[in-house]
């Protein structure tokens, strides 16, 4: 359990912490100057957002721990569908990215909804096709494009919203 709120936890800090940096430079209006260096886009955002990562070691640090404790239960939570749950929780942070550049405030209310909206839908669908175990390998992957996805569209607008700034 204390694994389960840990990483709970962990996402939900990250989600803060990636909108509150790209809102702080949509919101000073600092966006355009960042572009402009001669450094790309990609690599200014990948630094702010492990900066943000740095920033969450205690966290991250109790996670090992605990699952250093905790080893056998690890190993079947990935062993069954734990891969899945984890790359669904990946899409928290992705999404308050992407809806902090769209929308000015609830980016991670609103990543968090659309990540239970999508849980719902994949149990649902789940239910009613009761798929074999190769369908969660099939979901993971899918959801991780997802994920991709949404660095492709945040790494796309950060320009555009640049220049509207």
């Amino acid at each position: 359990m204390f694994l389960f709120w840990t990483m709970i936890f962990l996402l939900w800090e990250s989600a803060l912490l990636v909108a509150w940096s790209i809102q702080e430079e949509v919101r000073g209006q600092t966006l355009a100057s960042l572009v402009m260096l001669p450094c790309s886009v990609s690599s200014i955002f990948y630094s702010k957002f492990l900066g943000t990562v740095a920033g969450m070691y205690p966290g991250i640090l109790c996670l090992i721990v605990g699952c250093c404790f905790d080893v056998r239960n690890v190993s079947q939570f990935f062993w069954h569908e734990g891969h899945s749950i984890i790359a669904l929780l990946l899409l928290v942070p992705h999404f308050a990215a992407v809806y902090a550049l769209f929308i000015r405030w609830g980016a991670v209310p609103l990543a968090i909804g659309t990540m239970i909206m999508i849980y719902f839908a994949i149990v649902m669908i789940f239910n009613l096709v009761r798929p074999d175990r190769s369908a969660i390998y099939v979901l993971t992957f899918v959801l991780l494009t997802i994920c991709a996805a949404c660095h492709i569209l945040v790494l796309r607008q950060i320009p555009r919203v640049a220049v509207r700034s």
